[in-house]
């Protein structure tokens, strides 16, 4: 089914808080604007340039943007947003998460709830950091850029069932690139798990003074073809696909 991308990425009054903030409702949707073109800054550099330098700042930053906007991941979404009550929690302390710039703030600020604090930490450095991949495609196959942030490949318990350990998050910024969030040891996934190569995720960052240097790495169609088929998998309205005849999972 074609979608206008309106009713994929856009939700009406997903931040509209007229309980806690009733004399100005849309005043979280207002300060999330101002993340987001922070945000948007840092991604640009990203999906634009051949040499990315961004600063330790904007790196804290940009993983606080993915982790907020990762409340709309069905993961999420089954862990935090399950009742009404914690529809409010989520509101009552986004007005202060989305005036934050790095984990630090928010754990550095008394206003947040503990349980929020713990879902932001989680999603932002996992058990022991996090660190960013950059993956840009080689061949004929282009990314699908799907609406569940991030989407995760999960390990598998000793039973054989999925529900260890986050090995990466993906997040496509283009059809060209995707970018990738690493937990620090994730790199020691067996490649028939993780799809790519120790080297592939291991840490490359070039850090100078306050910038990190990330370098840019190759996928080819076989991990590209398998992560279109992960975004797809976790994508709650659909995706959006720039050329379909560089996609050749879809149905003509």
């Amino acid at each position: 089914m074609v979608k206008n991308t309106r009713e994929i990425f856009m939700e009406k009054n997903l931040y509209r808080d007229e309980l806690n903030s009733a004399a100005e409702p849309t005043q979280i949707e207002k300060d999330f604007a101002k993340l987001e073109r922070e945000a948007a800054d840092i991604i640009k550099q990203i999906t634009d340039n051949d040499s990315v330098i961004i600063t330790k700042e904007q790196e804290e930053l940009l993983k606080l943007f993915l982790a907020l906007m990762g409340m709309r991941s069905k993961r999420t979404k089954d862990t935090l947003i399950v009742t009404g009550d914690n529809v409010e929690l989520w509101k009552r302390n986004l007005k202060y998460l989305v005036n934050c710039r790095s984990l630090k703030d928010v754990i550095n600020n008394q206003a947040i709830d503990d349980k929020v604090k713990d879902f932001v930490r989680r999603d932002t450095e996992y058990l022991f950091g996090t660190y960013f991949v950059i993956a840009e495609r080689r061949g004929k196959e282009d990314f699908v850029l799907g609406d569940a942030f991030p989407t995760d490949l999960i390990g598998e318990t000793d039973s054989g069932k999925e529900g260890g350990l986050i090995i990466y998050s993906m997040i496509p910024l283009s059809p060209k690139r995707i970018l990738l969030q690493v937990p620090y040891g994730a790199e020691a996934t067996p490649e028939s798990v993780s799809g790519f190569s120790k080297s592939f995720l291991r840490n490359s960052y070039i850090v100078f003074d306050n910038t990190i240097n990330i370098p840019i790495k190759k996928v080819y169609e076989p991990n590209v073809k398998r992560i279109n088929g992960q975004i797809l998998k976790e994508s709650i309205y659909g995706c959006v696909i720039k050329d379909l005849s560089r996609v050749s999972f879809v149905d003509d």
